[in-house]
């Protein structure tokens, strides 16, 4: 607990510096601000508190996230000074995990809502069924933990799946079947083939 309360102050007091030198003139509006990566080294932070603070900065309105850029001093209205009193209420926002807020960090996104990330809470997958089908499937079949899958993908796979196609009323064949590494990449391979440079999906 006291470390959690002594990286949450951290976090702030870094802020605080920052601001200051925005408030100075040392940081003019639109100047690039330190990368999460360099703030975590030179105040010898974690990645997630560097982070965290560039976040309350972009909250208060001292900075803006840049796609694939970074953070930004943001621009000052005019005849407006910064705010120095928020309503935390007013802009509380659910937090992010770890892993999430570091994947926006090195996208560069101002969007807090990504389908790419979406995942449902553990409840709702037969995590104890799929451990107890790998440790049988480990005893039975070791040769899957090791050999790599070639071609379109594993063929016992591919063959249930076209089976359960039934239940649904679809008829498939197996071969056409096509295995991906997540639905990212499946996403990307039936873009590529249904669409062309300069289509609007």
């Amino acid at each position: 607990m006291a470390g959690e309360t002594e990286q949450g102050s951290r976090y702030r007091q870094i802020a605080e510096q920052i601001k200051q030198a925005i408030h100075s003139g040392s940081l003019p509006p639109d100047s690039r601000l330190p990368s999460v990566r360099t703030l975590a080294t030179q105040y010898s932070v974690s990645m997630t508190t560097a982070l965290k603070t560039l976040r309350t900065l972009e909250d208060e309105h001292y900075a803006v996230a840049r796609p694939k850029s970074g953070f930004f001093v943001a621009p000052r209205p005019a005849n407006k000074t910064f705010p120095t009193v928020i309503n935390e209420q007013a802009r509380e926002v659910a937090p992010l995990d770890e892993q999430t807020e570091l994947h926006l960090a090195m996208l560069g996104s101002d969007c807090r809502v990504r389908l790419d990330l979406a995942n449902g809470d553990i409840s709702l997958y037969p995590v104890k069924k799929i451990g107890l089908l790998m440790r049988q499937m480990g005893y039975s079949k070791p040769a899957l933990l090791g050999n790599t899958v070639k071609g379109t993908g594993y063929a016992p796979l591919k063959n249930e799946i076209a089976r359960r196609a039934v239940d649904y009323g679809c008829n498939i064949n197996a071969d056409d079947i096509l295995i991906t590494n997540g639905c990212i990449e499946a996403i990307s391979l039936a873009l590529r083939a249904t669409t062309r440079p300069g289509d609007i999906v």
